[in-house]
Parts: structure tokens; C-alpha cells; sequence
């Protein structure tokens, strides 16, 4: 790998990660416990109504998620608050290690390249991250809930260059999938922007990236 960036940082989900991969998992576990009444809607329906309920991770008001799959998939055997509790206490084994990024990650150890995680969500965000096997070499994992600031408050990605050796912004590389959080956030203090697009189409009201990736 070259590269001429030497300092990069990572957001987690959808970005070093698969989210909906990991979301499909969890929605197939569930499914298959004795949670629910198998009769009333089949597992393929079943998970494409929780990724779609889902909707890739923005439902931060986890009891209403809840009610909502109950209503859905109808029948289940616990509430909304047992199931948003599971939830939370629940090993995510439901994340398995993408031999692809581990790869990557190889790559990016092998070539010296210091670098991090910046990612928004629950504390639990850096055992899924251990899972996945993505913070092999990584410098920093700096998860919001625990910080104390979310992405684009520049102070969290301020933090993150702090622990990856404090260089100049400019010779930092963000890289990830939310065009105000991640791209946005981290243009602002002067780092340089990878946009992951998934398919979608850059929004016209920020400021382009300085690159983007498929």
C-alpha cells in the first residue's frame, strides 16, 4: 500500500464496517428465539421489515423501534422496554470480522500509517469494533457516549488527532459515510475528507469532499 496520507481516522459503522450485515444478523437471531410466534410472518419478511425499521441506524429512540417491530412482526413475547434492555446487554455476536477490512487494516499496519476510530453511539460501539476485528493497530477508538461530544463537534475529532500523534489537520485523512457528521465535521477543523457514498448522490448543500469512494 502507498499512500500520502500517514495519518488517517476511521468512522465504524458503514464505513470499517457493515452495518446492515451486522443488522441482519441480529434481526435473524431474534427471529429465531422464542420470542415470537414463527407462524404469524416468515424469517426473509421478517428481516427486511427490521432493516427497513432499521433505517440504517438513525432511530436513536430504541423503545419506539421496538414498538414498531412488534407491530410488524406481531406476537411477540416481550415488551418493548425487555427487548430495548436485551438490546443492550447482548453480545454483539451478531458482528463477525470481514476478512476484506482485515485485510485493509493489514495494509495500513504494515505501511506504518497511524490511525484511528471516531464513531457516534452507545459505549458498546468499541465490542463491536474488537469483533469485528477492526482496531488491530489502531491508535484511538473515540466513541461519543463516552467522550462526551458527537460528530462534527470538532473537539471529538480534535481528541482523536490528539491521540494519533497531534499532526496538522491538513495531513489528516476522515474517512467516512455521513456527509454532515463525518465530512463536514471534519473539514472543519482543516482535515482532509474521504466520502464513502454508497450509492447515493453527494448532498448539494455542503461542501464537496475531498474525495469519494465506493
Amino acid at each position: 500500500m502507498t499512500s500520502p496520507f500517514k495519518y488517517v481516522l476511521f468512522d465504524l459503522d458503514n464505513t470499517l464496517i457493515n452495518r446492515e450485515i451486522g443488522v441482519r444478523h441480529l434481526a435473524e437471531n431474534l427471529y429465531k428465539s422464542d420470542l415470537i410466534d414463527k407462524s404469524f410472518i416468515g424469517l426473509t419478511e421478517a428481516i427486511e421489515i427490521f432493516v427497513e425499521l432499521d433505517r440504517d441506524g438513525h432511530r436513536p429512540d430504541k423503545h419506539q423501534f421496538f414498538l414498531d417491530v412488534i407491530e410488524a412482526w406481531g406476537r411477540m413475547k416481550r415488551s418493548p422496554s425487555e427487548l430495548e434492555h436485551w438490546l443492550k446487554i447482548a453480545p454483539r455476536d451478531w458482528y463477525k470480522p470481514d476478512p476484506e477490512i482485515s485485510a485493509f487494516i493489514g495494509e495500513l499496519n504494515f505501511a506504518a500509517v497511524s490511525w484511528g476510530i471516531v464513531t457516534n453511539g452507545p459505549p458498546n460501539q468499541i465490542e463491536k469494533a474488537d469483533r469485528m476485528e477492526v482496531t488491530i493497530g489502531a491508535m484511538c477508538i473515540v466513541v461519543d457516549s463516552i467522550f462526551g461530544v458527537s460528530k462534527p463537534n470538532p473537539a471529538i475529532f480534535l481528541e482523536a488527532k490528539r491521540l494519533i500523534g497531534d499532526p496538522d489537520p491538513s495531513s489528516v485523512l476522515f474517512v467516512g459515510d455521513n456527509p454532515e457528521a463525518d465530512i463536514v465535521g471534519a473539514a472543519t477543523i482543516g482535515m482532509k475528507t474521504a466520502w464513502i457514498h454508497r450509492n447515493r448522490d453527494w448532498p448539494t448543500d455542503f461542501t464537496p469532499p475531498d474525495y469519494i469512494l465506493s
